[in-house]
Formats: C-alpha cells, structure tokens, sequence
C-alpha cells in the first residue's frame, strides 16, 4: 500500500498516427500534460495549487491506466516528467503488447 500516493485526473487529448498504426521497430509514442498551473480539487484534501520550486522528480516515470496502482498490469508505458511555465508534462512510450494501452 503507497499511503504517499497522490492522485490527479483531469482531461487527456490522443491523437492517432497518421497511418493510424504504429511502426512495428518504434513504440507508439504519448505526450501527457498532467497539470497546467490551476487549481485543482483533489478528494480528501480540497482545492491545491502545486508549486514546482524544489519539485524532486524521477527521471522516469511509469505511466498507468486509470491511475492504476495496485499491480504490474496497471503499466501501460514509460515517460521522462518535464517541468516548464508552470506546467507539469510527461514525454514518453506506451508498451506496444499491453492490451491496456492498445485500448
């Protein structure tokens, strides 16, 4: 159990490749903006800012399905987090086998 776990939702934008399909030596490719600078209400603690000053951050970081986090399955993929104006984003690859990511 993570009693350190902190979780956000919020809107997510996918686009498709051009061809609609990935190529077979690539990963498929996801860029996430997982906070913009605003408010944000988070069950159990109310309305929070983040504020990045001093943010220590992995240098990778798994990228989950539905915020899932009790098992290995809930890993769709991998990204490094960057931190610019105030908005947190994460660049990174989704797992081309995992039937949650291929979702």
């Amino acid at each position: 159990m993570m009693d350190d776990l902190l979780r956000l939702s919020g809107e997510v934008s996918i686009q498709a490749a051009a061809d609609g399909a990935p190529s077979a030596s690539k990963p498929p490719r996801i860029s996430i903006v997982g906070y913009t600078g605003g408010v944000v209400s988070i069950g159990g603690w109310g309305p929070v800012v983040f504020d990045f000053q001093g943010l220590q951050r992995p240098p990778v970081v798994s990228i989950l399905d539905n915020h899932g986090s009790d098992d290995l399955d809930s890993i769709v993929g991998s990204g490094v987090p960057t931190v610019r104006n105030n908005r947190l984003t994460v660049e990174g690859t989704l797992l081309p086998d995992s039937p949650k990511a291929k979702r």
